[in-house]
Order: C-alpha cells, then structure tokens, then sequence
C-alpha cells in the first residue's frame, strides 16, 4: 500500500500535513489498516490496533414480485387532478461482502422508479422518487 501526502487544506491547525492512504484492493473484502509511526531519531511506535477497511463492489439488489411484462395496475389520484397511482411492492438489500460480511449498506431515499410506456418510452416525469416510505416493502408512485 503506497500512501500519498495530501494537500494541506488552509483549515488544517497543524504545521504538519494529512496523509491519506491509496490503495487498489485485489476484489471485495475485508483489509486491515494499521498504522506506523517513526519519528526523526528512528524510534518507531508500538502496534496497539488495526482498523477493519471493507471493499464493497456490489450494487444493492431490488427485487419485486412482478413478472416481466406484468401489467401493474394504476388509479386515478382522489385529491390530485390528473395524478395516477401506482402502488408497488418488493425489498431492496444489499448482498454480503465476501467473508460473510454486511454489505455497506442501502440508503432507502436512493431507489427510483421509472414508468414506460408500452413502446419503452419513459412516462409521466420519468425516474422519480416513491411518494411514500417504502413501509413494510411497499410504495406508492405518483
């Protein structure tokens, strides 16, 4: 692992700069940081802990229980002139880092929704965000 000084951004209280590591890990996984200090008469510092770095490549996974093709059914919005709904179902997880480690995890206001037409168009405002929490694996599109 080569480390790189980083800029000393004008902020910084200290004379000394930050450095940061740069690494190109060898897959998914779990790599251990460790640091190691010597100062200016060789004296080097003694090891106490290491710190769990964990390498996640994989996307989260959405899955719902429509078959492609199924036809969704949508209804007219009762307050809201012309607003259809439709209501979806299904779960968003993320898959384990190798080792059998939690993935990073997903962030539940990242999923976006695009409707097409039938031609594979994008309809109505395209990709947008459900206009409900995705409670108990369920959202709501308007």
């Amino acid at each position: 692992m080569a480390f790189t000084p980083a800029r000393r951004a004008a902020w910084t209280p200290w004379a000394i700069p930050a450095w940061c590591p740069f690494f190109q890990p060898a897959g998914e996984g779990v790599y251990n940081l460790a640091t190691r200090a010597i100062d200016q008469v060789g004296n080097q510092e003694t090891r106490a802990v290491t710190y769990p770095l964990y390498v996640d490549g994989k996307p989260p996974v959405v899955s719902t229980p429509l078959q492609s093709g199924a036809v969704v059914g949508a209804f007219r919005h009762p307050a809201r002139q012309n607003t259809w709904v439709v209501r979806l179902g299904g779960a968003i997880s993320d898959p384990q880092i190798p080792g059998g480690v939690t993935g990073s995890g997903v962030q539940t206001d990242s999923l976006r929704v695009t409707l097409l037409t039938p031609t594979g168009a994008q309809a109505g405002l395209g990709m947008q965000r459900p206009s409900s929490p995705a409670a108990r694996g369920r959202l709501t599109i308007l």
